[in-house]
């Protein structure tokens, strides 16, 4: 398992990364309990705000480590979670909020994986 913490600058909380090959066993340890269908899935996004600092967590198959539409897809679904709840809403005309938080999701996957920036 290969997992990571970060904070989220500027719109704060924290959001986890995690690589594993099951998703159940690797979700509890960290408090977090799915459903048994959960382990068919690639990838999850999941956001927790309830009570305390806003978390965020990415879990993807180990499997799926260089699989580049898993990562894209899974860290839109948590830059989307993050403007929401800080009520930014994503606009086509004015984008740069959403593409500068995506940009840095994706940069903590791949910190997460352990390979340096390639743009």
């Amino acid at each position: 398992m290969r997992k990571k913490w970060f904070s989220i600058p500027i719109y704060h909380g924290k959001l986890l990364v995690v690589f594993c090959d099951d998703f159940i066993v690797g979700a509890k340890q960290f408090g977090i309990y799915l459903s048994k269908n959960a382990d068919d899935c690639l990838g999850l996004a999941l956001r927790k705000t309830q009570t305390g600092p806003s978390e965020y967590t990415i879990f993807i198959k180990s499997k799926s480590i260089d699989d580049h539409a898993v990562i894209a897809h899974e860290a839109l679904h948590v830059t989307n979670y993050i403007l929401e709840d800080r009520c930014v809403e994503a606009s086509f005309s004015n984008d740069e909020p959403q593409a500068y938080l995506l940009s840095w999701v994706v940069d903590c996957i791949y910190k997460t994986i352990g390979q340096k920036k390639t743009i």
